[in-house]
Formats: C-alpha cells, sequence, structure tokens
C-alpha cells in the first residue's frame, strides 16, 4: 500500500498500462546519464532554480534518472513526492507557493525540515500518451512561474522524453547485435560441427573417385579456416571444385547451393530458398525426393554410385549419372535439421567407357576375323 501524503488520488486511471509503458523503457534504477543530466542542469540555467529532478514515478517509489541540487539522492516515496502530482495532468503542473495548498500541508517536503516551497513539474509523455514521469524545477522560496516559463518548461521534458525514446531505440539495437551474435555463435558452431560429420563424410566417399578426393583434402583445409570467416566459409563452397548443396527441413529448402551444384542441377542462384521439390520439378517421379526424405527421418547416410538421373536444361529432359553423398546434419538432441549433399556427375566418364568397351568388342570381331583369314 502507498503511503499518500496529499489526501487525494495520486494513482491515475490506467496505472497498470502506464506501469507497463514505463518498464519498457528499462530505464528504472539506472545509473546517471550525461544527457538526462545536462537536460537537468540546463532547466537550473533557465529558470535560475537551485534544483531540477528528472523523476521517473515507478508503483512505489520516485527515481531520480537526473539530480541537481539534491545531492546523492536517488529515489523518494512516491507518496510524497510531488512529482506524483505533475502525472496526474498533462499540463505543468505547478505550487507557486505550497504553504497556500492545503492539501500539500501534511507533506513532509513542505512543512518539514526541506522546506519545500515552490514546485513546477511537465510531465514525460511517451509517444502512446503515458505519463512516466516530470522534469521538475524546485525552490525553497516561494516564487511566480509565467505562461512562458511553463511553456519551456514543457519543452525541456519533450526534449528528454525524446532522449529516453532514443535510449530505448539504441537498447534494442543492442539487443538485437546480442541476438545476431548468439545466432553467429550458433551458426559458427553448427559450421563446427559441420566439419565433424564432413570429415566422417569425406572417409566415406573417399573410394568414390579421385574428384572426390580432392574434395576431401579441401575439406579439410576449410577445417582449418572455419573458425575465422564464415564468409571464407561460403566463399570456398561457392568456388569448390565439387558440387555442395545444404537442404535444410523436412521440406529441403535448398539453403547452400555453390556454383558447380547449381551446374550440376542446370539452374541458376534463384532456386536458393526454395524446396528441392520447386527448384528441380523434373526429380518428380524419380527415387531421389523420397531418398532424401528417409536420409531426413532415418538420420543416416546414404552414398549414391552411377546413379541414372534426368534434370531438364531448357525445357529438355537430359539422361545424366552421378556418384552422390546424402550426409544429414543432425542437432543436440540427435534430430536431422539439414541433409548436405555432395555429387559428382560421371555421364561423359561413362559415356567414354561405354564407347572404349564398343571399341574393344569391335577389335575382339575384327581379330577373331583375322584369326579366320589364317
Amino acid at each position: 500500500m502507498i503511503e499518500n501524503t496529499f489526501g487525494r488520488e495520486i494513482l491515475p486511471e490506467n496505472e497498470t498500462d502506464r506501469l507497463n509503458a514505463l518498464r519498457r523503457y528499462k530505464i528504472i534504477d539506472t545509473p546517471s546519464e550525461a544527457s538526462f543530466d545536462g537536460i537537468a542542469k540546463l532547466a537550473t540555467q533557465i529558470f535560475n532554480a537551485p534544483i531540477a529532478l528528472l523523476s521517473l514515478v515507478d508503483a512505489e517509489s520516485v527515481y531520480f534518472k537526473a539530480n541537481i541540487g539534491m545531492g546523492t539522492a536517488k529515489q523518494t516515496n512516491r507518496g510524497q513526492s510531488l512529482c506524483s502530482l505533475a502525472i496526474l495532468n498533462e499540463k505543468v503542473t505547478v505550487f507557486e507557493d505550497t504553504l497556500a495548498e492545503d492539501f500539500l500541508l501534511t507533506n513532509p517536503n513542505v512543512i518539514g525540515d526541506f522546506g519545500l516551497r515552490f514546485y513546477a513539474g511537465a510531465p514525460l509523455i511517451t509517444h502512446d500518451g503515458f505519463m512516466i514521469g516530470s522534469l521538475c524545477i524546485i525552490d525553497k522560496q516561494s516564487r511566480k512561474f509565467s505562461s512562458n516559463d511553463r511553456q519551456i518548461l514543457q519543452g525541456l521534458a519533450r526534449t528528454a522524453m525524446d532522449q529516453i525514446e532514443l535510449r530505448s531505440s539504441s537498447l534494442g539495437k543492442i539487443d538485437e547485435l546480442e541476438g545476431l551474435n548468439t545466432t553467429m555463435a550458433t551458426m559458427q558452431q553448427r559450421l563446427i560441427d559441420l566439419n565433424d560429420d564432413m570429415e566422417l563424410a569425406n572417409k566415406e566417399l573417399y573410394r568414390t573417385n579421385s574428384q572426390l578426393n580432392k574434395s576431401y583434402d579441401l575439406t579439410m583445409l576449410l577445417n582449418k579456416n572455419l573458425k575465422k570467416s564464415e564468409r571464407r566459409f561460403r566463399s570456398f563452397i561457392d568456388k569448390a571444385p565439387i558440387a555442395f548443396s545444404i537442404l535444410t527441413g523436412r521440406d529441403l529448402i535448398v539453403e547452400v547451393a555453390n556454383d558447380m551444384m547449381l551446374k550440376v542441377w542446370r539452374k541458376d542462384e534463384t532456386v536458393v530458398g526454395k524446396a528441392l521439390s520447386i527448384a528441380l520439378p523434373e526429380l518428380a517421379g524419380q527415387p531421389y525426393l523420397a531418398i532424401l526424405d528417409q536420409v531426413f527421418t532415418s538420420g543416416e547416410s546414404y552414398v549414391g554410385d552411377t546413379a541414372y538421373v534426368k534434370l531438364e536444361s531448357g525445357g529438355i529432359l537430359g539422361e545424366h549419372y552421378f556418384d552422390f553423398t546424402y550426409e544429414p546434419l543432425k542437432n543436440d538432441e540427435g534430430e536431422t535439421e539439414s541433409i548436405i549433399v555432395i555429387a559428382n556427375e560421371v555421364t561423359e566418364q561413362l559415356k567414354k567407357n561405354e564407347y572404349l568397351e564398343a571399341l574393344n568388342h569391335q577389335l575382339e570381331i575384327a581379330l577373331k576375323a583375322g584369326e579366320l583369314g589364317s
């Protein structure tokens, strides 16, 4: 229960919402700041007043964000502070002689040793209309306060409120950057985890062909530099001599696809961010979407050897052959989050092998024909 020395209601009707508005600024009971001290100091100079306070009215206490002339005081009881009255009216609250106000004659600041005789407080009004505190000047002598004086004090209060809004925006940016740093740290850890998974994948891929062996060496080089820069990692992946991509989520969203993979797919970079089934609609009816879904749900790798794939290029479906690996990336709970795809097209190599086999067959026929002739 708030001690009330004024003999009148000091809680506004919107008190709960007002307190919520005050607390969203994260300014209660914080250290002094030069920008707010400067505004209070300016108020004492403009009005030739010994005391100026930038006050924030909380549920039971009034906190001084800026204090000029009141020593080291940081807060006071709300039920005794005249700033509690200043947040009840959007206009400047003025008591030119406190002893002339009957309801102030029970206030300890007025009748006590402090001897408060003059008070003028302009409310701090938020952008959505809540009065969270005041900028006030205090004197131990009664004095006149003109309408022009009131306008000046209101202007200073608006300046102080603008500074509070700016401070809140800055804190929001800081929180946003901290969140971004946390995300980056998570991504960094994810890349480190990716390194471990890729090392295992490389061991399995070592036997596939010589080009994939080169990818292992390049991946090891990547492992040494991942901690230095994610940008360098991205650049490496984009320019790696193997087709590399990362598919995220059960929908297999194309998160990363380097230049080689785009070349393999016969697509451009517009497929990044799309589900694989949309990026490569020609896969419908082929087994690979189902295999990827099985890798995602089972968490087990899949290696394809000389796999037959139909891919569309320029509106024409072409027949291609690939060696490839699907490697799941898992979180700390062992759940699959993404799938690494590493592929190597062997279409031309296969065609050359078939051509050589045909030549060998023709040679055997020729040799047998020569033997018959002999």
